[in-house]
Formats: structure tokens, C-alpha cells, sequence
């Protein structure tokens, strides 16, 4: 079931953050420099690395997610919990500094 939802959902996700123009951008400025090519090809092992990494850490955290007991499931519930405060925080100073009536 969490590889399905993987498949499906996520990687369409995964790869518009990986392809995002970032790392696109650093590459151009990359290859425009001095040893462009070497430092390109350095560039992007570590942009490959890094996403591999990434993803690794989030099977190993959120491989079991979907069985109810398990501590990845655990895991992904705090992760919930930890990213809805960290949208309420700012949502609840925007709503704060927002002109009153009449303003």
C-alpha cells in the first residue's frame, strides 16, 4: 500500500522538485565559471547524492507508516502535528498584522 502510494502519488512530486529550476540555474552559472565542466560534473553527483539520501532517510523513517502500531507511523503522525504548527505560526501573524476595518 505505501509503495503504491509512493509510486503514484509522490513520485510526480519528487521529480518536479528534483527537476525544479534551482539546480538548473547552478548548473548554468556552474558551467559558465572557471573548469566549468569538472566543477558541473561535481555539481550534479552531489545534487543526485543528496536527493538519494534524502529519500533513503524517508523510507527508512516512513517505511512502516501505514501499519497503525508501528514507530514510523508514530514518526508521521508527529511530522503532521510539527508541519500544521509550523503553518499556523505564520497564518497567525499574517491574521494579526492584517488591516482592521476602516484602515
Amino acid at each position: 500500500m505505501l509503495s503504491q502510494a509512493m509510486g503514484a502519488t509522490m513520485l510526480p512530486a519528487a521529480l518536479a522538485i528534483a527537476l525544479s529550476p534551482f539546480p538548473l540555474i547552478g548548473i548554468v552559472l556552474i558551467l559558465s565559471g572557471a573548469r566549468g565542466g569538472r566543477n558541473g560534473l561535481l555539481f550534479v553527483a552531489g545534487w543526485i547524492t543528496g536527493l538519494t539520501v534524502a529519500a533513503a532517510l524517508v523510507v527508512v523513517l516512513f517505511g512502516g507508516a501505514d501499519t497503525p502500531g508501528s514507530t514510523s507511523s508514530a514518526i508521521a503522525d508527529w511530522g503532521r502535528v510539527l508541519a500544521g504548527g509550523a503553518f499556523i505560526v505564520p497564518g497567525a501573524r499574517t491574521w494579526r498584522k492584517r488591516p482592521r476595518a476602516g484602515e
